[in-house]
């Protein structure tokens, strides 16, 4: 592919990555907006939810934020009841940061929510077509890490 098509591609591609994301995303945002909270505080819970309990620092530069921001962020999480931070029983300079019951609860509804959201789009594909995306989109991943270790 030349270089102008192959800009044509990524220019059409770029043109379909946010809609696609909150088309697929979609299905969650309703309990995120009900428990006003912010996509990225959302993001954030998950990241808690699957590390159990991370240190603020690791938080932070999972999220690509300072730790004042994430200072910032975690402090209403904890003030809505979502997290509470703890101390480390090894390190007392570490604060780590747990999920609440109510953090859990929106976190399950949000992904079932989506989950199904997802079903229904995906269910409108055909098995082979599924299976090339998978493929494609794994192709996709591979190539965005070695892109990243290459800094």
């Amino acid at each position: 592919m030349n270089s102008s098509r192959l800009g044509e591609f990524v220019e059409k591609i770029e043109g379909h990555m946010s809609f696609l994301a909150k088309g697929l995303h979609g299905g969650g945002f309703a309990e995120i907006n009900d428990a006003e909270i912010t996509i990225p505080q959302f993001i954030a819970l998950n990241i808690i939810a699957k590390k159990e309990c991370p240190k603020m620092s690791d938080l932070s530069a999972e999220l690509g934020v300072t730790l004042g921001n994430m200072t910032m962020m975690i402090d209403r999480l904890v003030k809505e009841g979502f997290v509470e931070r703890k101390g480390d029983p090894l390190d007392r300079r570490v604060v780590r940061v747990c999920l609440q019951m109510k953090g859990r609860n929106l976190i399950k509804k949000a992904n079932e929510h989506k989950m199904k959201s997802m079903t229904r789009i995906f269910s409108k594909m055909s098995e082979s077509d599924r299976k090339t995306l998978l493929q494609i989109i794994e192709k996709l991943t591979t190539a965005i890490k070695e892109e990243q270790e290459r800094g």
